[in-house]
């Protein structure tokens, strides 16, 4: 008698805690859907913030499939050069000929966005590129986000900017008018954090999250 009262005692113990361990893990599963549906409306309304303006991304390296909201805006050149990146263009049609009347040079306007951006993901460039990409921000103002230790060191060596300690998982944007953001995209950025992080440089209002330093270049 004892026996089969313990045993239903138990059976009930049971069945209400496996009922408390399914509202816990339906529970979660509830905060993460919510969790991943803030995140994906948090990178809606930035993707579409970014793609009302008048932009263009040159995007060197992996690009993030969290991104596709604004691949509409994204070029990826290749190979790196003058053709394929946001040099200075020449605000008339000229052509250059030599003593014979052959035609040596000619530089056609090209119609650029009111907004460009180079971004490095983890890539080392080589001498050639960081050239171009050198052109792009010394001549053109565009500003330039570096992703990755590597790809950081690789660029502020090639400029022979001050060393500067980065991680693995680090940033840094540079202009030529103000300088480098070390660290500009904080700790455990994600895609979305670069999408804010370029809109803020469009918008001009949001301070920057990394610490600015006048680099040499």
């Amino acid at each position: 008698m004892n026996n089969g009262r313990f045993g239903g005692m138990l059976a009930v113990l049971l069945i209400t805690i496996a009922a408390i361990v399914v509202l816990v893990i339906m529970t979660q599963n509830i905060a993460d859907s919510q969790a991943q549906n803030n995140e994906g409306n948090k990178m809606t309304d930035l993707a579409l913030e970014f793609v009302g303006n008048d932009v263009t991304v040159y995007w060197i390296g992996e690009f993030p499939r969290e991104l596709d909201q604004i691949r509409s805006k994204v070029v990826f050149p290749d190979p790196i050069s003058e053709d394929t990146m946001p040099v200075k263009s020449p605000e008339f049609h000229t052509r250059e000929f030599d003593p014979d009347g052959e035609l040596v040079a000619e530089r056609t306007p090209v119609e650029q966005t009111k907004y460009n951006f180079i971004v490095i993901n983890n890539m080392m460039l080589s001498n050639d590129d960081l050239v171009t990409v050198r052109t792009c921000f010394a001549e053109n103002g565009v500003g330039v986000l570096v992703l990755g230790k590597n790809a950081i060191e690789r660029f502020r060596d090639f400029y022979m900017m001050t060393p500067t300690v980065f991680k693995d998982h680090d940033s840094m944007y540079h202009t030529l008018a103000g300088g480098s953001v070390n660290h500009a995209l904080g700790e455990d950025y994600t895609p979305a954090d670069i999408l804010k992080y370029l809109n803020s440089q469009m918008e001009r209002t949001e301070p920057t999250i990394g610490e600015t330093v006048q680099d040499g270049d």
